[in-house]
């Protein structure tokens, strides 16, 4: 029995899976060659999107090391300390405005 479908973004991503990959062939339980092809596209479009999800706080991080060395300078002696605390404007991801960051 196929459940209520929501409204909004994952909508489509339900009506694709009802629609599209619950309905491929399988004859006698076993997928077809092309129904084999559209599953591991499927499962390799999902793990690409785990590893964006995965990778973009150490994005964040490179980022911010990227622009503290363009700023500062680069070198282990080299250490960046605001001055204040973070705000809305500060380019720093997922900032927290309840200490002073120090930047090594």
């Amino acid at each position: 029995m196929r459940p209520a479908l929501h409204h909004g973004p994952s909508a489509l991503a339900q009506n694709r899976w009802w629609d599209e990959l619950e309905n491929l062939p399988s004859p006698e339980n076993y997928p077809t060659r092309q129904s084999s092809q559209v599953l591991l596209d499927e499962l390799t479009f999902q793990r690409a999107v785990q590893v964006y999800l995965w990778a973009m706080s150490a994005m964040y991080m490179y980022g911010m090391k990227e622009g503290s060395e363009k700023i500062f300078g680069k070198g282990r002696n080299v250490l960046a300390v605001f001055k204040q605390r973070l705000n809305a404007k500060t380019m720093v991801t997922r900032p927290n405005s309840d200490v002073i960051y120090v930047m090594g």
